[in-house]
């Protein structure tokens, strides 16, 4: 699993990578853009109401580019928690076997509880482990 799951996260961290500057590329091309617009109402080419218009949309694209650089870096954060969880994920599951070979069972519902956060039993008795350190 963690190979597969480091070489997808690899090619979507290079994707992601690749994204992002495009995004921030775009984003320089719409700062130029506004800064030679602002020249042009300075050396009264143009009048604020002309500077307002062409703006709006540059600033309406500027926003969308900035949310999808938000949703990358969320994207990114989630495969690093994922990778550490399938690091630490095998150490879990033996610290609750040794919990239970010892007779400990406290301590090993509290190490179950870092393995999977939630249980659920549906109409027909099928079991869903939600685990716990995988964001949904």
């Amino acid at each position: 699993v963690k190979a597969s799951v480091s070489m997808d996260g690899a090619t979507q961290a290079e994707a992601r990578q690749r994204r992002r500057k495009s995004i921030e590329k775009e984003l320089a091309r719409i700062d130029g853009a506004f800064r030679a617009n602002l020249e042009l109402l300075r050396r009264g080419v143009i009048d604020e109401d002309g500077f307002r218009r062409d703006n709006e949309p540059r600033e309406a694209q500027r926003k969308v580019l900035i949310d999808e650089l938000a949703r990358i870096d969320a994207e990114a954060a989630k495969t690093v928690e994922v990778e550490t969880f399938i690091d630490e994920a095998p150490m879990l599951a033996k610290d609750v076997a040794a919990q239970l070979s010892e007779g400990n069972v406290g301590a090993a519902k509290a190490a179950l509880r870092r393995l999977i956060s939630s249980a659920t039993v549906d109409t027909e008795n099928t079991i869903t482990l939600t685990i716990a350190g995988v964001p949904g």
